[in-house]
Order: C-alpha cells, then sequence, then structure tokens
C-alpha cells in the first residue's frame, strides 16, 4: 500500500492468508478498510475456502 509522505503510519496489520503466506498492511489516520471473510475486504480473515468441484 503506498503512502504519501505527509500521513503517519499508525497501526500494521498482519494476517497469514491462505494461499499466499504473510500479508501485511500498515494504516494512517484516515484510512478506512474493510476486514472480513468476503472477497472484497482488504483484509480477508476466517475466509470460506474454495472447494474443488471435481473431487476423484
Amino acid at each position: 500500500m503506498f503512502r504519501a509522505v505527509s500521513e503517519p503510519v499508525v497501526a500494521k496489520v498482519w494476517w497469514e492468508a491462505p494461499h499466499q503466506g504473510m500479508l501485511e498492511r500498515f494504516l494512517a489516520p484516515s484510512d478506512v478498510v474493510a476486514f472480513g471473510r468476503g472477497a472484497g475486504c482488504a483484509i480477508r480473515i476466517g475466509h470460506a475456502p474454495v472447494y474443488l468441484e471435481n473431487v476423484p
């Protein structure tokens, strides 16, 4: 996430993402970040797995 130099970082969120390893986001006071299970969330936690349709 690119941040302007004039905006201080006040928090860091990191989590283990499935199939992507460890991800992190740095947050400033003006940031609004959606988190949850939805595919549109910037921070996905506890998401439902995508099941294989062709199981032998």
